[in-house]
C-alpha cells in the first residue's frame, strides 16, 4: 500500500510539473486540440520534458523508498508505462485532457506490481 501511495505522489508531482513546464512551449490553440501545427511542436519537445519529469519522479521514489530493493523496478515500470500511455493518448487525440493523470496512474500501477510482500506488510485477515 505504501508503494502505491508513493507512486501516486511521485506521479502527481511529475504530471503537474509536466503540465506547468511543457504547456507554455505549446501554442495556445493546442491547449485542447491536436492539429498538424501542434504535432510539429509536440514531437520535438514532449520527449525531453517527459524524460526530465521521469527523472524527478525517479528521484522522489528513490528518496522515499531507500530501504526497498525494488524501487528501481518501480521507477522503470512507471516510466515505461507513462511513456506508453502518453503515446496512446496522443494517438487517441486525448493527450491535452489526460496528461496530468497519466503519470499518476503509471507510477501507482508500478508501485502495486513491484516489490515483495514483507512479513510486516501482510494482512492479518
Amino acid at each position: 500500500m505504501r508503494r502505491v501511495l508513493l507512486g501516486l505522489l511521485a506521479g502527481a508531482i511529475a504530471g503537474i510539473g509536466l503540465r506547468l513546464t511543457w504547456r507554455p512551449f505549446m501554442p495556445a490553440r493546442c491547449a485542447y486540440s491536436e492539429n498538424l501545427d501542434c504535432t510539429f511542436t509536440m514531437i520535438p519537445t514532449l520527449p525531453w520534458f517527459l524524460l526530465g519529469w521521469m527523472a524527478v519522479a525517479g528521484v522522489v521514489l528513490h528518496r522515499t523508498q531507500r530501504e526497498s530493493p525494488d524501487v528501481r523496478d518501480t521507477i522503470k515500470i512507471g516510466s515505461a508505462l507513462w511513456a506508453l500511455l502518453t503515446v496512446l493518448a496522443w494517438l487517441a487525440e486525448v493527450l491535452p485532457t489526460v496528461e496530468i493523470v497519466l503519470p499518476v496512474v503509471a507510477y501507482a500501477v508500478a508501485g502495486s506490481v513491484t516489490g515483495r510482500v514483507r512479513p510486516d506488510e501482510r494482512s492479518e485477515t
